[in-house]
């Protein structure tokens, strides 16, 4: 009769082993996440300019550029690029941007009545309301432009993000896997 006996260090030792193999897995794919999202911030910059989106002040570039995230909770590890970060429209944080550069908006006409603001004057001796003005800056420079209305006006849609994620989705496969792959050398 033949009896075959496992000590308990063995099984501990091969516990050990394999716990330390999945922290290791879960380390190289976080890295992994963390470079594709990367390129991926670079492939959605690539597309906004293809789509013809300019960029005035540098901000929506640089958000883009800036907002790779990844975050891990025990069941997965999730990767985010967007356009958001600190771009501001009329003094409020602006947190759809990259959703209306991708799919376009319609703005209403605005004409502020004259009764219902205060107007102040600037040097020149031109009127405008501290509290209603809209304040623009024009695509050719020259400073900001004070409006007390505009009219109605689209934005056609520049998809950058949806084509960018289109685009490197094999490529942040093949990342991932090549980082999983090290970690079992």
């Amino acid at each position: 009769m033949l009896q075959v006996v496992i000590e308990q260090r063995s099984v501990d030792q091969v516990e050990s082993y394999l716990e330390k193999t999945k922290l290791k897995i879960f380390a190289m794919m976080h890295q992994g996440m963390e470079e594709s999202m990367e390129a991926l911030a670079e492939a959605a910059v690539s597309e906004m300019h293809a789509a013809g989106i300019t960029n005035r002040t540098g901000d929506l570039e640089a958000n883009i550029l800036a907002s790779p995230k990844v975050t891990e909770t025990a069941e997965r590890i999730r990767g985010t690029v967007g356009a958001e970060g600190n771009i501001t429209l009329g003094g409020k944080r602006s947190k759809h941007i990259g959703l209306w550069m991708e799919e376009g908006y319609s703005v209403p006409a605005v004409k502020l009545s004259d009764t219902s603001q205060r107007r102040y004057y600037n040097k020149t001796g031109q009127g405008f309301s501290l509290h209603k003005a809209f304040k623009f800056a024009p695509s050719g420079g020259g400073g900001v432009v004070w409006a007390s209305g505009h009219a109605a006006f689209t934005v056609r849609p520049h998809p950058f993000l949806n084509p960018a994620i289109r685009r490197m989705t094999t490529p942040i496969m093949e990342i991932i896997e090549a980082r999983v792959a090290e970690a079992y050398q």
